[in-house]
């Protein structure tokens, strides 16, 4: 029997399995199918058998190679492939044929795969959302905890810096009050130099305290002669001093206590030639320093204290000039400023070499309202200092209260406190010898999550000794 023809055209009687491979419907062959283990490389043309199955393109036998003359099968371990594309051009088919293993029957068996389809099932769909809501949930609740953590460490920051900024200021003028140079812990003799010192000047007292009630303070502000702004009036101001610089009442905190101290602050200015100067009864004294370094510290109508270690005097500065490049103050008696001036023109002989003018300070620290509400609407509490004859400013936000008790000695040479008193039952200042301070500062801003209004708050304490009542 002779090889069999390998030609565009399937061998006779194998139509139908002809069609059989090529699925049954119309398809156009791709290439002539290879005896090898790979697919077709080849293109040849189309041709259609009359049932509607086109061929598989020409079979070609292996390179270099023939099949046996008389062969009706093949028993060969290789297979056919082609590559076709289906009529209507939608699905790609790969077509594997394999000689029939048994000799005497022309047959081609075939394996036909067909790509799956594309995309996701709604079930799919619903469960990918579901995953990604869960992830955006954890991802939301994660960045909150994550500002709220914020929120927290950012008040206790605020609560640890207002409550230190407050002490430290506090105590650190506390120590000084009082104090007078080298003259601070002998008898002072300065009073009479000048006729109605006011309360802003007033450097003998030291230190005067105010306990906080319901409402009021003791002692009352007038007898203890405190400037004080209630709305539009002021009560007892220097004439000396600023507009509207006395304690504003309408911002006080109630129950809260304050103070105020009295000390020489500032720069020393040497007398050029003190024995000349006053010797002679001279009204104007003439300073070892320039204007432009005197004008900082000593204004004219402040009052400013002289001293030499042995003997002192307050004097109201009336007038503030230059002479040869050094700075002159004013002494004149017949200036007055609300019933404050000079006792007398002439400072009288005894102040020796080494005497300086020196600037009085006097500061009065209160708690008081602060003009911003916080976070949550509420009203903000903060430490107040008013300076000599300057107004009130905020030193520390989210301080709400000061409370004080006084070391008082048992007589003026005893040098440590008998008793712990309050401001109302201090009856003479000359014998406090030590100050306990309490200071509450908050968070300012409110944290919800806390409750009530949120505010984180801490109290600091500390007694401070007066270094110049020992």
């Amino acid at each position: 029997m002779n090889s069999p023809a390998f030609n565009n055209s399937p061998p006779e009687g194998e139509c139908a399995k002809c069609k059989h491979l090529a699925g049954g419907g119309s398809t156009t062959a791709l290439g002539a199918a290879s005896h090898a283990a790979g697919p077709a490389s080849a293109l040849g043309p189309p041709t259609s058998d009359p049932a509607g199955a086109s061929a598989l393109g020409s079979l070609t036998p292996p390179q270099g190679g023939s099949y046996p003359n008389g062969a009706s099968g093949y028993a060969t371990s290789g297979f056919f492939s082609a590559s076709a594309i289906g009529a209507d051009g939608s699905a790609a088919l790969q077509r594997q044929i394999t000689p029939a293993s048994n000799a005497g029957e022309d047959s081609y068996t075939a394996a036909a795969s067909a790509p799956s389809a594309a995309g996701l099932s709604l079930v799919e769909l619903l469960i990918a959302l579901a995953i990604s809501s869960i992830l955006a949930l954890g991802v939301m609740e994660l960045l909150g905890g994550t500002q709220e953590s914020g929120r927290l460490l950012r008040a206790q920051a605020a609560l640890g810096e207002a409550g230190r900024l407050a002490m430290a200021l506090v105590t650190r003028d506390l120590q000084q009050a009082g104090y007078r140079g080298c003259n601070s812990l002998t008898a002072a003799d300065a009073a009479a130099q000048v006729q109605g010192i006011p309360y802003e000047f007033d450097l003998l007292r030291g230190l005067q305290g105010y306990e906080g009630g319901a409402g009021s303070w003791a002692p009352d502000f007038a007898s203890a002669g405190l400037p004080t702004r209630d709305g539009g009036r002021n009560e007892r101001v220097y004439a000396g001093a600023r507009t509207r610089s006395g304690v504003n009442l309408r911002a006080l905190r109630e129950g809260s206590d304050f103070f105020t101290v009295w000390f020489v602050g500032g720069a020393d200015f040497p007398l050029a030639d003190p024995a000349r100067t006053l010797a002679d009864g001279d009204e104007d004294l003439l300073l070892a320093a320039e204007e432009a370094e005197v004008e900082d510290a000593i204004r004219r109508d402040q009052i400013a204290f002289l001293s030499d270690c042995v003997r002192e005097a307050l004097f109201m500065v009336t007038g503030l000039t230059e002479r040869g490049g050094q700075a002159v103050l004013g002494h004149d008696a017949l200036r007055r400023v609300g019933g404050t001036g000079n006792a007398a023109a002439s400072f009288g002989p005894g102040f020796a070499a080494g005497a300086a003018v020196s600037p009085i300070v006097s500061r009065t620290y209160y708690v008081g309202q602060s003009a911003n509400d916080n976070n949550l609407g509420a009203p903000v509490f903060s430490l107040y200092l008013k300076e000599g004859g300057e107004r009130p400013v905020e030193l520390a936000e989210g301080v709400e209260d000061m409370q004080l008790l006084y070391g008082v000695a048992a007589d003026a040479v005893d040098a440590a406190p008998s008793l712990w008193a309050q401001a109302d039952a201090v009856a003479d200042w000359s014998l406090v010898r030590s100050v306990h301070v309490e200071i509450t500062a908050t968070s300012v801003d409110g944290l919800p999550q806390l409750g009530g209004d949120g505010l984180l708050r801490r109290t600091l304490t500390q007694t401070v000794a007066l270094r110049n009542r020992q």
